[in-house]
């Protein structure tokens, strides 16, 4: 896992909070121009294209930065933080280790956090 299958993952979340003419206008492409009816789920073949392109545009250093990043970070930080809080709760059977709870601290500082991942933009 790298950073490009985190951003893949998350614009399927994000593409979720499309609504109105923005949800229209990404159905219609990610559909190759015929879009599910109204009300009706997007195809697989839709949602990966729709990703693969979100991180395609992500990856591109003549893309426009857009106002109001900061609220797309923020919206992810709250993203983050229920998925984390979901999955503490999700088997509270599941006991870690204190060296386990260390390993896990590691990959996700190796992972996750590398400065070398860090957007130039």
């Amino acid at each position: 896992s790298d950073l490009h299958t985190v951003l893949h993952e998350f614009s399927h979340a994000w593409r979720q909070s499309l609504s109105g003419a923005d949800l229209a206008a990404a159905s219609r492409w990610a559909h190759n121009g015929k879009p599910p009816k109204a009300g009706m789920p997007w195809t697989r073949e839709a949602e990966e294209r729709f990703a693969d392109a979100f991180v395609a545009w992500a990856g591109d250093p003549n893309a426009k930065v857009p106002k109001g990043l900061e609220t797309v970070f923020a919206s992810t930080s709250k993203y983050l933080t229920s998925m984390y809080s979901y999955g503490r709760a999700a088997k509270p059977g599941v006991r870690i280790s204190e060296s386990m709870s260390t390993l896990m601290e590691r990959l996700i500082t190796k992972n996750l956090l590398r400065s070398k991942d860090a957007p130039d933009r």
